[in-house]
């Protein structure tokens, strides 16, 4: 779930895809030949997956806001999200 406030308005998104990634050709690149890559490579270390979400919040009265979020793996999200008049609003959780 994801709740913003702006402009007094709450809007609010629950049950959207979150994509978990990582890049084992430039993690290879950074940690090959090594125990460490054959942690990363076997899913033993997980530090170093990107999550991503792009949710589409809505208000009660109808407006939307559409939002694009990015994190690591233990970090907390942030990006922005566009209102249907095109304002960007950046955030970021704690």
């Amino acid at each position: 779930m994801m709740v913003l406030e702006f402009s007094g308005t709450r809007f609010e998104a629950s049950g959207f895809a979150i994509q978990r990634n990582q890049n084992l050709a430039e993690l290879r690149k950074k940690y090959y030949p090594g125990r460490h890559y054959d942690q990363i490579f076997s899913g033993l270390d997980t530090d170093h997956y990107e999550y991503s979400a792009q949710p589409i919040l809505r208000a009660k009265n109808g407006a939307t806001l559409r939002c694009f979020a990015t994190w690591r793996s233990g970090g907390s999200p942030a990006g922005h999200c566009v209102t249907s008049d095109g304002v960007h609003i950046n955030f970021r959780f704690e």
